[in-house]
């Protein structure tokens, strides 16, 4: 029997079989969907829910809420299915009742801007730190959990491969060759040509699809490095920052060795771990790192790349489109996007 969790006010609509899906926006819920309170404190309840349900943890943890460090921060503490303790205070008292040991799991407007995720791991540097890439979408996520008894906190899969057509020039991807379609943008990124990587879709806080992938080496607006060499770069930033970083992109201190490595020469550094947590980027990361030799590479929002780079091939999960970030003519890059 499949059921729904979806929110009136942002339209976000969830399902579950078995497995979970994003339906994406909808103007009304199928019937006898589970529906986020008009209450505000009952939301935050549910998206406080689906928070800690998305973190895994299933034992001794805590979920916070948080929209701005500087301002009292809700939460609960205890287990997803059992006992739970209300939290309302500032990040220095909270700081003052988690266990070291315990796993922290924050969500919130904050989880947008990774300076504010930066001072929450600094404030409490528990040993691991999930923050919620949900933002708008997680009340109606927290909505339909806290309805299935049967389920017990998980990372969800919640990305779909994307195959809308774009255009009427393309290449298909070798069905035969494991990650194709990764390894031709890592070709292409490698040799200095921006992509938009619209390979999955999906909702949150997604530091890799629906981006212009780049080399980094002009700057990014993120840089994902793969999560072996988080360390290695970035070596006094807490290990809070650097487990959060595989959730969301934090704000770090720019580094020597970094600096060298990416040409930024900026105090600091939005940084996102390629890790597992998000499919593919991976792959991606150790395609790149192979055909480089970089550990790293730059993500932007589309509406953030130069009119200059905006000549960009868009992959899309079969096939990669010979056409603008804006879909205007037709990208010319003879030889670019043949086969690997």
């Amino acid at each position: 029997m499949t059921r729904h969790g979806y929110d009136p006010g942002t339209k976000a609509l969830f399902s579950w079989e078995r497995e979970f899906r994003f339906e994406g926006l909808a103007d009304s819920a199928p019937e006898g969907s589970f529906l986020v309170s008009g209450d505000p404190e009952t939301r935050v309840l549910q998206e406080l829910a689906g928070c800690m349900f998305l973190s895994g943890c299933g034992d001794g943890c805590l979920a916070a809420r948080m929209e701005d460090p500087d301002e009292e921060v809700m939460g609960l503490m205890g287990r997803f299915r059992g006992r739970v303790v209300p939290f309302r205070g500032g990040l220095g008292s909270l700081a003052e009742v988690v266990p070291r040991d315990w796993t922290v799991c924050v969500c919130g407007l904050a989880a947008r801007d990774p300076g504010k995720v930066a001072r929450f791991c600094r404030a409490v540097p528990c040993r691991r730190t999930y923050v919620c890439p949900l933002v708008d979408e997680l009340a109606a996520f927290g909505a339909l959990v806290m309805r299935l008894p049967e389920e017990r906190p998980r990372r969800a899969w919640l990305y779909a491969p994307d195959e809308r057509p774009a255009g009427d020039e393309f290449v298909e991807f070798d069905p035969k060759l494991e990650g194709d379609g990764y390894g031709r943008m890592a070709d292409l990124v490698r040799r200095g040509m921006p992509v938009l990587n619209e390979m999955m879709s999906g909702p949150g806080l997604v530091p890799f699809y629906g981006k212009v992938l780049t080399d980094g080496l002009q700057g990014a607006s993120v840089y994902v490095v793969r999560s072996q060499e988080v360390a290695d770069f970035f070596p006094v930033e807490p290990l809070a920052a650097t487990y959060a970083a595989m959730c969301v992109p934090v704000r770090v201190g720019n580094t020597a060795e970094f600096a060298k490595a990416s040409g930024w020469r900026g105090d600091w550094v939005d940084v996102a771990a390629a890790s597992d947590a998000v499919p593919g980027v991976a792959a991606f990361a150790r395609f790149y790192k192979v055909m480089s030799g970089r550990g790293f590479f730059g993500v932007s929002d589309p509406k953030e790349v130069s009119i200059a780079r905006r000549k960009a091939p868009v992959f899309r999960h079969n096939r990669a489109y010979r056409v603008g970030l804006d879909g205007l003519g037709r990208f010319d890059a003879e030889g670019l996007l043949q086969a690997r």
